[in-house]
């Protein structure tokens, strides 16, 4: 429902929010293999 209140704009924002967090993740996993791997 307060999905609906929301602008596109935030909606955009959010959306890129969540890629990015996404993304950190992923790029942690990589970071612990390569220590892990030494």
């Amino acid at each position: 429902m307060r999905e609906r209140i929301l602008s596109e704009k935030e909606r955009a924002k959010l959306k890129e929010t969540k890629e990015l967090k996404e993304k950190v993740k992923e790029l942690e996993k990589r970071i612990e293999k390569l220590k892990g791997g030494k």
